[in-house]
């Protein structure tokens, strides 16, 4: 990558984790049940698992932000980060397609609300900085360099 691309991958560790770790920070701050309840909105996942999954999520975004803005262990937590995004852009799109109106993502739990729409746009958005994150291999700023 050349000098002038370099700081794309970095940007995108900087931008997509500080996204997750602000979701998942505001989400655990909030009971489990507030995000469940944002979750059955996109009537796509099964009650019984509602809650589960407003449980394990907020942690699973909190610690790969962490992880991916610390540069630490790169060849794992961008793909789990990418994985994050993906699954939230099918989420938006599948509820989208299926004509389900939301008035909240729910991504910041109560508190920040941004409109499916910007929501959708912005993880695509990120979608593309994790690419280059994936694809990076030199790794700058990251812990990952530093313990090579």
């Amino acid at each position: 990558m050349t000098r002038r691309l370099a700081w794309i991958p970095v940007a995108g560790r900087l931008l997509a984790g500080g996204i997750l770790v602000a979701g998942g920070f505001l989400k655990l701050r909030a009971p489990a049940e507030e995000f469940a309840a944002a979750l059955e909105a996109y009537r796509f996942f099964p009650p019984d698992l509602l809650l589960p999954i407003a449980r394990v999520v907020p942690w699973a975004e909190y610690l790969t932000g962490l992880y991916l803005i610390a540069g630490l262990w790169l060849r794992w937590t961008a793909p789990m980060a990418a994985l994050l995004y993906g699954a939230f852009v099918a989420s938006l799109s599948a509820a989208f397609l299926r004509g389900i109106s939301l008035e909240s993502c729910g991504c910041f739990g109560g508190a920040w609300i941004f409109s499916p729409a910007w929501t959708l746009a912005t993880d695509s958005f990120m979608l593309l900085f994790l690419w280059a994150v994936v694809s990076d291999r030199e790794r700058i700023f990251s812990l990952d360099r530093r313990l090579k």
